[in-house]
Parts: C-alpha cells; sequence; structure tokens
C-alpha cells in the first residue's frame, strides 16, 4: 500500500511544484535548466509479475504505469520524468524482506549493484532526461529478453527462483557462486554429525 500511496501523492505533489517552477521562466536557464522528477521503481515492476512476492511487483508495475503517463502529461509543461528500475542492490532491503538466502545476492557478473552506483545512475538519467533507466548492463540484457523473446510464465518462474532460497539439491551452486558455504550444507552435516 506505501509503495502505491506515496509514489501518487508525492509525484503530484512535486509534480504541480515542477509544473509551476517551469511556467516560471524567470527562474530558468531555458538552455540548461529545466525541473525533473524520478520516480523509483523496480525491475521486477518491467516483468509480466513476481510469484514469490505478487503484491510488491504489482506496486511496482504500478510505480511503472504512472511514471510513464507522467512523463508524458508533464512534458508539454516542460518537466521530464525519469522512471529509474534497479534490481538487486546492496541495501538492508534483503534483511528486512527476510531474503538474505535468496538466490539473487549469489549471482554472478556484477547482477547485484551498490546503491551507491545505482544512485549515480539514476541521477545521470534524470539530468539526461532519460525516460527510464535500468541499472547495469546483465539487468537490462534481463528486461530487454523478458519483453522480446522469452514467454512470461519462464520469466516469471525465473523471477520467482531468484527470490527464494536455493533448492537443496543445488544448494551446491550457491556455495560455487557465492565462494561461501551455504547453511544448507552446514545444517545437513550437523545432522549426520548427530547420527
Amino acid at each position: 500500500r506505501i509503495n502505491v500511496e506515496s509514489t501518487t501523492l508525492l509525484s503530484s505533489l512535486y509534480g504541480a511544484d515542477m509544473v509551476a517552477l517551469a511556467s516560471d521562466e524567470a527562474s530558468l536557464n531555458k538552455e540548461h535548466d529545466h525541473p525533473r522528477l524520478m520516480i523509483v521503481s523496480s525491475i521486477t515492476g518491467l516483468l509480466a509479475g513476481l510469484p514469490a512476492a505478487a503484491a510488491y511487483g504489482a506496486t511496482k508495475a504500478f510505480s511503472v504505469s504512472l511514471a510513464r503517463a507522467l512523463s508524458l502529461e508533464l512534458e508539454s509543461a516542460g518537466v521530464s520524468v525519469t522512471l529509474l528500475c534497479p534490481g538487486a542492490t546492496r541495501t538492508n532491503f534483503a534483511t528486512v524482506g527476510k531474503l538474505e538466502r535468496a538466490v539473487v545476492w549469489d549471482l554472478p557478473l556484477g547482477v547485484v549493484m551498490e546503491a551507491k552506483d545505482v544512485a549515480q545512475q539514476g541521477v545521470d538519467a534524470m539530468m539526461y532526461g532519460e525516460e527510464q533507466r535500468v541499472p547495469g548492463i546483465l539487468n537490462r540484457l534481463l528486461v530487454d529478453l523478458a519483453h522480446s523473446v522469452l514467454p512470461d510464465r519462464f520469466t516469471m518462474r525465473f523471477a520467482q527462483f531468484t527470490w527464494n532460497p536455493w533448492p537443496k539439491q543445488i544448494a551446491f551452486l550457491g556455495e560455487l557462486l557465492s565462494g561461501q558455504e551455504s547453511s544448507t550444507t552446514t545444517q545437513t552435516s550437523d545432522s549426520e554429525a548427530d547420527l
């Protein structure tokens, strides 16, 4: 609920302020300055759905729709709207959501990004007037594949897989990718020692 209501309310309040600022020509250097608004969503909002967290995915899809519509609505007033859709980012999100063991945190090749890098890409995109930015090459590739090549059910199954802990049968993959011993292996070893 907070993802929908707060994004809507803040967009409305700041959007009105940005329109008023854009109409005040004396305060702007038209060549370099124009009001900007950024809405932060998630790559989950760009997918067909997120079975492991359906309500969360739906709220992020709402943010995507809102940002795209506002981008067109506010364009004629001289206000640009940028939609930022980060993927997995190192914050306290995993801890708060009890997702520390989710597969996504073990994915290789920079899929998980640092918060400062995501923020910098968002600011850069907003300053360049981009309508949408998906930080990270692999995240952009995933979104492009999800929209153009892969069936929605496959994309949703993959997203569901990444939001859950490694299945016991393939927990060794998580160990290999993260370079750590998984708790699944440790639990097995402890129970074997009790025998």
